[in-house]
């Protein structure tokens, strides 16, 4: 960074890293504007030149819970997969939702190297107190009784955290489990911009936020995924969206003062609506969408956090909904 500021550099684009973020985060002052290609929490005041712009599954696990939420789901189970990575996602969930003033009514935590998740999803439904009260009834009559297993009645929607693969999977063992009328609602880890035969049937219906592009819309001049694919073959790669980021990144620059200067101010981009918080992060709002053999596009949702200000509200996000793409 000192050596770019030595010679001449503007503004930096990156670090990658989170410890390099919060390296630069740590050293002060900085001369020139840093938009750092990450996150990284801040305990006091933002650096005033250091922006932070990053993928996170935050965000979007953040926006699941206020979709379910407009949606009219009051009580949500979580699942997801045991490690750091699951960890993150669904304390961001939970967190949310707790601030939309709702409690969850349980977290399913799996085994991502697994393909059964029999025991996880039981265990979250409850099926195997159902299951246990039917033998403890025929121990006390001393016979066999029909018997439907049943789950909870208490919950009405699913947040998934998961890979596609894993995604795949879950999806069919909640139907199995009786299950199969709750929506699920996921993150874009769950896919990767394309379904095959086999995947739209198990998935299809889960509802998901992901990229404009990835859904085929550009934003302003910016080049869509098929161009781009022309000269950058591995674009269409499961690191497809990181394109997007790059993209984005740069179209950021002029923007982002206007950016910092109200959180009602906007950037449509190739990875959302893009805005800043009061810490200098770029957010990103995400286009939902019905996953099918082509996914079905349910549009933008409002922002939650422009709801009841004192200032009125900025023009509505792009419409998605006619199928369309972004203009």
């Amino acid at each position: 960074y000192s050596q770019a500021v030595s010679d001449g550099a503007e503004l930096v684009i990156g670090p990658l890293q989170k410890e390099s973020v919060a390296q630069l985060l740590r050293a002060g002052e900085l001369p020139v504007p840093v938009l750092a290609l990450n996150q990284v929490t801040i305990e006091a005041q933002p650096t005033p030149n250091l922006y932070m712009y990053s993928l996170s599954p935050e965000d979007e696990a953040r926006q699941a819970a206020e979709r379910i939420w407009l949606d009219g789901g009051r009580r949500p189970v979580v699942l997801a997969p045991q490690g750091e990575w699951g960890d993150r996602v669904a304390a961001a969930f939970e967190e949310r939702w707790l601030g939309l003033g709702e409690e969850v009514a349980g977290v399913g935590r799996y085994d991502a190297s697994s393909h059964d998740y029999t025991d996880t999803i039981t265990t979250l439904l409850q099926i195997d107190r159902s299951i246990a009260r039917h033998q403890e009834m025929q121990r006390w009559l001393g016979r066999n009784l029909e018997f439907e297993p049943s789950r909870r009645d208490d919950i009405d929607a699913v947040f998934l955290a998961a890979r596609p693969i894993q995604a795949q999977g879950i999806r069919p063992q909640l139907q199995f489990h009786h299950a199969g009328d709750l929506p699920i609602y996921a993150t874009s880890h769950a896919w990767q911009g394309a379904l095959t035969a086999s995947q739209a049937e198990d998935l299809k219906g889960v509802m998901l936020a992901d990229i404009p592009w990835m859904i085929g819309a550009g934003a302003g001049d910016s080049p869509d995924r098929d161009t781009v694919a022309l000269y950058l073959p591995k674009s269409r790669s499961g690191y497809a969206r990181l394109y997007a980021m790059g993209i984005d990144a740069l179209r950021l620059v002029p923007h982002l003062k206007r950016l910092q200067s109200s959180r009602y101010e906007s950037l449509d981009g190739v990875t959302g609506n893009l805005y800043m918080d009061e810490t200098n992060q770029i957010h990103r709002q995400l286009v939902w969408i019905a996953l099918d053999k082509e996914p079905n596009v349910l549009g933008y949702s409002p922002r939650l956090d422009l709801q009841g200000g004192s200032e009125p509200l900025p023009p509505e996000a792009p419409d998605l909904t006619s199928g369309n793409p972004l203009p």
